[in-house]
């Protein structure tokens, strides 16, 4: 974490501010998916500015404007295995397996803009204050889930053979005398479970990323009345507006 404070004038004053806060979550093997295989985790963390400017118009006039910038970033991925299918045997107390998690990588950014501005004018008996605040969100997501797909072999003989040992073993022992196809119904074949996402607007990969935006709104305006030594009445109205999310590209989310 920094700050600074400086005195420019007698008027004016600048306040900065910056706190960072890293997380790194690493797993040994596995990637989240199987008791071999490559290394997964989280990545992330916040940071976190602002200024802030401080200006004296007068002994009765003060305004304060401030400025500031949001950052949360969160990446759970297996490096280097980008494009591999998550490979894992499926009836095997071993659990095998190669590739990563098939809802890895999944990566998370969020950008928030922050500018807000009051004013406090105070004539005799009355303190009055308004102003207003504006945020802006920029949302920038992408999850892969099963976009490079899953294969399950049934075991591990099935893994080392690159899926052709159950379709070897029962094209040999199932295969009635004289042809005419297998019996009890066909064959159970080397993989268990093969699924991929897939957009049917195209026939081919999704788009991961997901880009949304948001913005807010809000105004006030307030006065402090001291009627008296004993009685103060605090009048005042406020406005605020939170605008949906909505994508950056038009149509994608439907």
């Amino acid at each position: 974490s920094l700050k600074l404070d400086h005195r420019l004038t007698n008027v004016d004053q600048l306040s900065f501010a910056y706190m960072l806060d890293l997380d790194t979550d690493q797993s040994t093997n596995g990637a989240d998916n199987t008791l071999f295989g490559p290394a997964g985790g989280q990545v992330g963390g916040a940071q976190n500015f602002s200024a802030t400017w401080t200006h004296t118009f007068s002994p009765s006039l003060l305004n304060i404007f401030r400025a500031g910038y949001l950052r949360h970033v969160s990446n759970f991925s297996a490096p280097g295995t980008e494009g591999v299918p998550a490979i894992a045997t499926y009836a095997d107390p071993l659990v095998a397996g190669f590739g990563e998690y098939a809802g890895f990588p999944q990566l998370f950014t969020e950008n928030e803009f922050l500018y807000q501005d009051s004013i406090t004018k105070t004539i005799k008996h009355h303190a009055v204050k308004a102003g207003f605040q504006f945020i802006r969100t920029r949302n920038g997501s992408s999850f892969y889930n099963d976009v490079y797909g899953t294969l399950y072999p049934w075991d591990v003989e099935n893994l080392l053979t690159d899926a052709t040992m159950n379709d070897q073993f029962e094209a040999f022992s199932l295969t009635p005398a004289g042809g005419g196809g297998y019996p009890f119904g066909g064959q159970y074949g080397s993989i268990a479970y093969a699924s991929a996402s897939i957009d049917p607007t195209t026939n081919t990969a999704p788009v991961a990323y997901r880009g949304f935006r948001a913005k807010e709104f809000a105004a006030y305006v307030q006065d402090d009345w001291k009627v008296s030594q004993r009685f103060t009445l605090n009048l005042g109205v406020r406005w605020d507006y939170f605008g949906p999310p909505h994508n950056f590209k038009p149509g994608l989310d439907s």
